[in-house]
């Protein structure tokens, strides 16, 4: 069952319906029961008025990117963005990230991450191999704001506690 759950996480963080998920599997069978039980689980939720956290982030994007007074509000309520573990997020949650960072009022505003690029944690758990790429994603936001910078520290700069240790 962990892995059937697994694959239905994998597809709502990646934004694919159920629709999308039979039609990405359309020929493969064990996938398409996979599809069945996505959309029962769906079902069941909606009549319990259930989410988990994967619905969460998705009613979260939806909400977000559907009503501009709910993503204005967001977007100048929150002045600095700060997003630790970076390597970590998944397609929606960049997405999510990506409209709270308002593309056209950016006086004063700041927005920060930090992560690693070759974190082998974050693969065990599902996250795609493009988003150990940080800079990738870096790029994505300074195409919204170009006159952001991007500092890159070598891999092997030592913690502040192994320094202050020596």
């Amino acid at each position: 069952m962990g892995t059937v759950l697994r694959e239905i996480s994998l597809a709502k963080n990646n934004l694919i319906t159920v629709e999308e998920f039979r039609c990405l599997y359309d020929q493969d069978k064990t996938m398409l029961k996979v599809a069945d039980i996505y959309e029962s689980y769906d079902r069941e939720k909606l009549k319990k008025y259930l989410l988990d956290f994967d619905d969460l982030l998705i009613e979260t994007y939806t909400l977000l990117t559907s009503n501009d007074n709910v993503r204005n509000k967001y977007s100048d309520r929150y002045q600095h963005l700060l997003v630790d573990e970076f390597q970590d997020t998944n397609p929606v949650q960049l997405e999510i990230i990506k409209s709270i960072i308002d593309e056209s009022n950016h006086n004063g505003k700041s927005f920060w991450c930090a992560g690693m690029t070759g974190s082998p944690f974050s693969v065990c758990r599902g996250i795609r191999w493009e988003y150990l790429e940080l800079s990738k994603h870096l790029h994505q936001i300074k195409d919204i704001h170009p006159e952001c910078q991007l500092p890159v520290y070598p891999a092997d700069i030592k913690s502040l506690s192994e320094s202050n240790s020596s």
